[in-house]
């Protein structure tokens, strides 16, 4: 894997589910890579949730592999935990835009896509009138205090551990 990752320039990072596969983080850490441990957070699917309303201009849909959107999915998350805390930064959509090529000229928007195609992964999006998102789901990376606020919102951890290795805007 990290001879294709290197082949498509793109970082090495890897994510697990450390339960399914417990000597990998040894092998990981062997090599030189910082690896995080996440908890992976799980909505209860029986808790009903009285949809919200919004704004005129949002909507939310599921992104397809060839959703015009789909290369701002994965920045998205690239500028929001680019710095530590959960002040609102100053990004805006330049930064947005920039980050989402950055994403497709590293391979990443591919990778999204071949995942998406083979239903590994189902991005959600709440998107602008014009396409640009708002927010994506994205509950797995949760640091302590998003773990606080997803919590607050009737998610819990699943008991199950997401480590990560070599993704600092994730960390």
């Amino acid at each position: 894997m990290r001879a294709r990752q290197s082949e498509l320039g793109v970082p090495e990072a890897f994510e697990w589910l450390a339960e399914a596969a417990p000597a990998l983080r040894a092998r990981i850490e062997a090599v030189g890579l910082r690896v995080a441990e996440r908890p992976l957070m799980v909505l209860d699917p029986h808790l009903s949730i009285p949809l919200q309303p919004l704004p005129d201009d949002v909507t939310i849909r599921v992104l397809t592999a060839d959703d015009p959107a789909l290369p701002a999915a994965p920045a998205l998350p690239r500028l929001a935990f680019a710095t530590e805390g959960a002040a609102v930064g100053a990004a805006g959509r330049a930064e947005l835009s920039a980050a989402a090529e950055e994403a497709t000229v590293d391979g990443t928007v591919e990778s999204v896509r071949s995942t998406v195609r083979a239903g590994y992964k189902t991005p959600i999006a709440a998107l602008e009138s014009d396409c640009a998102p708002l927010a994506v789901v994205l509950l797995v990376y949760a640091e302590g205090s998003a773990a606080r606020i997803y919590c607050r919102l009737d998610f819990f951890p699943a008991d199950v551990t997401l480590p990560m290795a070599n993704q600092p805007a994730r960390s």
